[in-house]
Formats: C-alpha cells, structure tokens, sequence
C-alpha cells in the first residue's frame, strides 16, 4: 500500500494538484514534509495509507457523438500526451474545435519545437475523422 493524497481536501476543498495536468508527482511527500500529512489551511489529515479508489477513463472524444460535440471536448480531455495539450493550452486554445479552427500550418509553426506533437494530433483527428480548417 502506499501514501497517496485525498484531493481535494475532504474538510475545506482545497486541491492540491494543477488542473491541466492533474500530475500528483511528490505532493504526498511535500505535504508529509511541510504539514505532517495534514492540509496546510485545514489541518485535516489528506495523506493516506490505503488503495486508491479504482475509477474508470472516460475517453471524452470516443464518448462524443455529433461533430458539434466532440469540437467541445476541452483540450485536457484529449487523447494526447500532457505535453502536447500543455503546448496546445499555451497557445490559449481550450476545445478541440478552437483547435481546428485555426490553421494546421499555424499550428505547426507553434509546435515547431516538438513536431511529433503534430502527427500525434494529425493522427487523433484521423481516428474520429475530423480535419483541420483550410
């Protein structure tokens, strides 16, 4: 069994992870170090020994049915690694149909850095046969 952390804070509700990337990585062990495992405006205990609650993926994009729906899929929510979806966000993009309304080119340009990004994203819009606007 390991620590994990109750999130959000089941007393007051404060989370304890960032939202785009939802990454837990060493928050049990900052909030054991800095707060004894207890919630820095609380007190309460979020630091916990026992499993994890088992929740199912749900692929947002595979769940939606119309063209309509799956353009308002948010970016967090697609099957895309967290970095491609961080580099999608910096560009101030928040659907998927935000996303394709602008320029495959125009992306490309902004993904320059990462061009794997680019197929990654080419080949989730094959997989739901959707495309890029012209």
């Amino acid at each position: 069994m390991t620590s994990h952390v109750l999130n959000p804070c089941p007393q007051c509700g404060r989370r304890f992870d960032f939202p785009l990337t939802g990454c837990m990585t060493f928050v049990a062990e900052s909030l054991i170090a800095n707060s004894n495992g207890k919630c820095p405006e609380c007190g309460t205990p979020v630091v916990v020994d026992q499993p994890l609650p088992t929740a199912e993926h749900v692929d947002s994009l595979a769940a939606a049915q119309t063209d309509s729906e799956k353009r308002d899929v948010k970016i967090v929510d697609l099957p895309l690694s967290i970095r491609c979806r961080l580099q999608i966000h910096k560009m101030n993009i928040e659907t998927l149909g935000g996303l394709l309304q602008i320029s495959k080119d125009a992306v490309r340009q902004q993904l320059a850095e990462s061009p794997t990004y680019i197929d990654d994203i080419q080949s989730m819009l094959d997989e739901h046969g959707l495309k890029w606007q012209p």
